[in-house]
């Protein structure tokens, strides 16, 4: 059963990774399906089994976000119900999350199944997330376009680096935990730390620099140097890092430090006016999450309320149905509208079907 089930968590993770581009709530909601039944027959074999599950002291504040949303909903404290409820089964899905993977990785092999899985997985995705980066930028994995310059299926290249984070320290310890696996696993990491330097991420590049020191830091433990292994791991991974960073080129990321502004641009880059109107006028309640719908001009961005704003063309792009034309009331005539906090903000022009 330990085996089984942490194959199925190793899948839904996987399975939330490749699909987080998607702008529809049906991935997240499958991911979060398969979670809570998987939690269903542990909880099962433990209360038969009258075993007591394993703790750990990050369940408290797991536990404590989970509690603080449903305290909102109970008193009223809460500005937006739907949200609210959103993120209390957003944490919730971490915490079954992380009790699961106590409870699955309580055995020494799975432990080790899990985290070569996840090296093995994040290396292939790093390849093919580096190759479609050049051969087909603005398409997921060369077939789906998006607004964006991706990076495999991450549409943020920080986000992209922070995933990297992860498998990274993995092929560091590999290669110097073994002599034999030296070799595989510093190539693995030379290329994981390559799709980095190539996606151009700023923060990502300088944190797995800082991974590569740290990790190589502990491997001075007498455990490492007695073999060799640490000089060896420096050396191959090196070696590799420095190949494949000259392959994929580090000029992008080189001009992006040079940039003494980052955030520059028109508004309409930052899409932040266009999607709030788009979201606002379709009034399908629902979150966007990826920068499908822009401003067509920089010169004239779209008004909230104008029959352009959200056209069937970026309704299907949003996955939702095109929405009648709209018709605003003036400022002065509208009501005036409750922001976040509660208070009333200043007259917006409103929204209404014709």
């Amino acid at each position: 059963m330990h085996r089984l089930s942490a194959v199925a968590l190793a899948a839904l993770l996987f399975f939330g990774v490749l699909t987080v581009w998607i702008p529809h709530r049906w991935p997240v909601h499958a991911l979060q399906a398969g979670v809570f039944i998987l939690c269903i027959p542990w909880a099962a074999v433990i209360t038969l089994r009258a075993r007591p599950p394993r703790g750990s002291l990050v369940l408290i504040p797991l536990g404590g976000a989970v509690l603080w949303g449903l305290l909102q909903l109970l008193f009223g404290w809460t500005v937006y119900r739907f949200e609210t409820w959103n993120a209390v089964l957003t944490w919730t899905t971490h915490l079954a999350v992380f009790w699961l993977a106590l409870q699955i990785f309580a055995l020494p092999e799975n432990r080790l199944w899990s985290r070569r899985a996840l090296l093995y997985f994040g290396f292939a995705l790093s390849v093919l997330s580096t190759v479609q980066y050049f051969t087909t930028p603005g398409r997921i994995f060369g077939i789906f376009a998006v607004d964006y310059a991706n990076v495999g299926p991450f549409l943020n290249r920080d986000h992209y680096s922070t995933f990297v984070e992860l498998p990274r320290p993995l092929a560091l310890f590999e290669a110097l935990r073994e002599r034999r696996r030296t070799l595989p696993h510093a190539l693995m990491a030379g290329a994981l730390f390559a799709s980095v330097i190539a996606g151009a991420s700023r923060a990502g590049s300088i944190l797995v620099t800082l991974e590569i020191l740290v990790v190589l830091f502990l491997g001075l433990s007498p455990r490492f140097a007695p073999a060799g292994r640490l000089g060896r791991a420096i050396s191959w991974t090196a070696l590799f890092a420095v190949v494949f960073v000259a392959v994929v080129g580090w000029e992008v990321l080189w001009r992006r430090f040079q940039d003494p502004d980052p955030y520059r641009g028109p508004p309409c880059s930052r899409w932040s006016s266009s999607l709030w109107s788009a979201g606002r006028c379709s009034g399908a309640g629902s979150r966007i999450r990826t920068p499908t719908v822009a401003a067509a001009s920089c010169s004239s961005p779209p008004s909230p309320c104008s029959a352009t704003a959200l056209g069937p063309a970026s309704a299907s792009a949003l996955g939702q149905r095109p929405t009648p034309p709209m018709r605003c009331l003036t400022p002065a005539t509208s009501p005036t509208t409750p922001t976040t906090t509660g208070l009333s903000g200043p007259p917006r022009a409103a929204c209404r079907s014709s």
